[in-house]
Formats: structure tokens, C-alpha cells, sequence
């Protein structure tokens, strides 16, 4: 019995088949590398242009970082400051006035210079201006060449201190009840300066005085007692005051064509005191 055993036995180790050992072939390996070759190639370039443009967006963002760190410093200083750039690859801050003292910091070299990104081109090489408000004296436009691809962005520092400085002007006017003072008058339509006691009191300013030329003022005030008052809040107790500035915005190459004007508009309720 056990010859039989052992026979038997001998018959089915031989009648098994081979066991394969782990791994690849060459014909697999050889598929795998041309498959992850081929994907390589095929995104490349998408990564690089993926890079490129965050870069860029960092850069950007870097400058935008520059100006309203010079706006707060405005606000914190309770003073005037000036970005000037003095070329296209650097920036300077002075305090006070664009004639004033260089602000020297984080980042900044012991002259006050500040260097922008590398690869870019700034232009136009402006100054802006921050008053104690936080405003920009005037609405600016500023672009920046990528100097590899040639792509172009435009940083937009909007108009508000023209319309702050008004707003505050306005702010001030007497509208009282007892004793009864009014100097905020009241437009009789929407093209049509404020009016009390026969005078006006905010006239048109078409265009602003110098240095300001380039730039047109208006006040219109709504009584909010008249009719459907003001955005559906009806109160003779309130006046809307609305403050316009219009303006040629600047372009890389200078100031937009004639007809290409562009407006901040701010407006708030007033309450009889």
C-alpha cells in the first residue's frame, strides 16, 4: 500500500503546473514605461503653463499687496502718502507729499526702494496718491507685461477720494429743524444741482478745479418725503445725497480717448438733525 501511496503521490507533483514567480515581463515593462513616457510628454506642458500662471497671479498680487500697504500706512501716519515709480522695476513710498520723505521698512532697501517682481514690466510709471481717508487721489490704471510670455494685467486702483472729500463736505451741512438752517438744499430733478433759498448749494464742478482738471463733480439730493422717496423709503424726515465723478481713465499708452469716461458713484441717506 504504501508503493501505491507513493506512487500516486509522485504522479500528482508531476501533474501540477508551474507556478509563475512574481514580477514583470520585459514586453511589460518596456509597455509601462512607453505609457507613463507618453503621459509625461502630453502634460508637461500643461504643468509649465499651469506654473507660469500662478506665478503670475502671485506677482500681481504682490504689487496690489504694495499699494494697500501704502494705503494703510496713509490711514495709520493720519497723513498724505505717495507711491511714485521711479522705474519699471521699482517703488518707492513717500510720506506726506510725492516730494516728502521715503518710508523705509519691511521690505524696502535703506533709500526706501522697493523691488517688484522680476519678469515684469510696470507702466504707466504714475504716482498715486492715499490721503488720511485710506482715497486714492485719482483713479489709476496700471499694467503688467510679463516679460516671457508677453501677457498682459491691469491692476485698477478706483476713484473714491474725489467723492469721499465731497461726501464729508456734504456731511457737514446744516439741515436742522429747530431753529430751522438748511445749507443741504434739495435738486429739482436728476440733472440739476441742490438748491435752498434760491441758491445752490452744491454746484456742479465740470470740470474740478486744477490739479484736478481732468475730472467732473456732481451732487444730487432727493428729498425722501416726495413722491416714491428714496429706494422705497418714504420720509420727508431723510434727503438722499448721490456724489458722481466722472473721468477719462489712463491707459498704458496715456489717458483714454475722448468719450471713454468712466464714473464712481457713492450715495447715503441724510437725517434731519
Amino acid at each position: 500500500m504504501s508503493m501505491v501511496w507513493a506512487a500516486h503521490h509522485e504522479v500528482r507533483k508531476v501533474g501540477r503546473p508551474p507556478v509563475r514567480e512574481a514580477g514583470f515581463s520585459l514586453t511589460e515593462l518596456i509597455v509601462f514605461i512607453a505609457v507613463v513616457g507618453i503621459l509625461f510628454v502630453m502634460t508637461v506642458p500643461f504643468f509649465i503653463s499651469y506654473y507660469q500662471a500662478a506665478a503670475a497671479r502671485a506677482d500681481v498680487q504682490q504689487v496690489m499687496t504694495l499699494f494697500n500697504q501704502a494705503r494703510e500706512l496713509a490711514i495709520r501716519q493720519n497723513n498724505t502718502v505717495c507711491v511714485t515709480l521711479p522705474n519699471n522695476a521699482q517703488m518707492v513710498i513717500l510720506q506726506g507729499s510725492c516730494a516728502g520723505v521715503a518710508w523705509t521698512g519691511t521690505g524696502t532697501d535703506v533709500a526706501g526702494n522697493i523691488n517688484l517682481p522680476q519678469g515684469f514690466t510696470i507702466t504707466p510709471l504714475n504716482n498715486m496718491t492715499f490721503n488720511y481717508l485710506g482715497a486714492a487721489g485719482a483713479a489709476t490704471s496700471y499694467t503688467m507685461t510679463n516679460s516671457t510670455t508677453g501677457a498682459l494685467t491691469t491692476i485698477s486702483i478706483a476713484l473714491t477720494g474725489r467723492v469721499n472729500q465731497r461726501l464729508e463736505q456734504v456731511r457737514n451741512a446744516q439741515w436742522v429743524a429747530t431753529p430751522a438752517a438748511d445749507t443741504l438744499g434739495v435738486s429739482a430733478s436728476t440733472s440739476v444741482a441742490p438748491i435752498s433759498g434760491g441758491a445752490t448749494t452744491f454746484a456742479d464742478e465740470t470740470p474740478m478745479a486744477a490739479p484736478y482738471s481732468g475730472f467732473s463733480r456732481t451732487v444730487r439730493i432727493t428729498d425722501c418725503g416726495v413722491g416714491a422717496g428714496c429706494g422705497g423709503i418714504v420720509d420727508p424726515g431723510l434727503r438722499q445725497v448721490t456724489v458722481a465723478v466722472s473721468y477719462r481713465p489712463s491707459t498704458a499708452t496715456g489717458v483714454a480717448a475722448v468719450g471713454s469716461t468712466k464714473s464712481a458713484i457713492v450715495s447715503m441717506l441724510m437725517a434731519q438733525r
